[in-house]
């Protein structure tokens, strides 16, 4: 027994620590380094499976594809934001070279960015809700005062998600290209946008502080991954990205469409 206790004395404390973080609502990140166990505090809690599968993505054109992704169960997003009715809010409130026309467009003006709209903790997950829903609804993301993304969900959903230009979504299974996603998980929570549709418990999430590159201030760009829908507590369908195409009509041999 002391034998064992000396060789994995290590793993054992990262372990404990995991344990007792999860259980107090913290998010650490921990690097065991031969001798010592180094512990950071507040950074995002990422769990990613050792064998990764392909996630589902959507092309601009609509089509889906099929691209190995970093595959994550959960995201817990560790510093808080602040909500920011004021359109002038932080120095990043708005980002005038965002293309919204679809949701593969919004992607390629964010991806690899730092989006920080409230001046504050950085790059985190709500900054690009936030910043998205400023386009879509003309309007800030707001969380019941908390800071905690899942509120945006849990308190604040109907003034976030207006009947006039959004949809409320409750099922996992219904999630296409372009919602708006929130999990549950942890303290904070996480959230993100949809870039595919439901695939088997997961979906491509397109959304910052979720292992991207590190951003000055706080938090991580935004990137891509395939990420459990576990967690899953509902999203926000926009309708301008939901518009059912014209049928074709079709034209009788001769004849002249009525």
């Amino acid at each position: 027994m002391r034998n064992f206790l000396k060789t994995y004395r290590l793993p054992i404390i990262a372990v404990i620590l995991v344990l007792l973080c999860a259980f107090g609502g913290f998010s650490i990140g921990i690097n065991i380094n031969g001798t010592k166990v180094e512990v950071k505090m507040g950074e995002p809690l990422n769990i990613e499976l050792s064998n990764p599968f392909p996630a589902l993505l959507n092309t601009e054109d609509g089509e889906e594809h099929e691209e190995l992704l970093p595959t994550l169960l959960s995201v817990d997003n560790g510093k808080p934001n602040t909500d920011c009715p004021d359109v002038a809010c932080g120095k990043g409130a708005f980002y005038p070279d965002i293309d919204v026309s679809s949701p593969s467009a919004f992607e390629e003006s964010t991806i690899n960015r730092c989006i920080n709209t409230d001046d504050w903790a950085g790059a985190q997950c709500w900054d690009l809700i936030d910043l998205l829903l400023q386009y879509m609804g003309d309007r800030r993301l707001l969380t019941g005062g908390t800071g905690k993304m899942k509120d945006a969900w849990f308190l604040s959903r109907d003034e976030n998600c207006d009947p006039s230009f959004c949809e409320q979504i409750t099922k996992p299974e219904d999630i296409i290209d372009g919602d708006v996603v929130f999990f549950g998980t942890g303290y904070y929570g996480h959230g993100g946008v949809a870039r595919g549709r439901y695939n088997n418990g997961y979906v491509a999430l397109l959304g910052q502080n979720q292992g991207g590159n590190k951003c000055e201030g706080g938090g991580s760009s935004t990137n891509i991954v395939n990420i459990s829908l576990r967690d899953f507590i509902g999203g926000y369908r926009f309708k301008a990205w939901n518009v059912k195409p014209e049928p074709t009509p079709i034209v009788p041999d001769g004849g002249i469409v009525k």
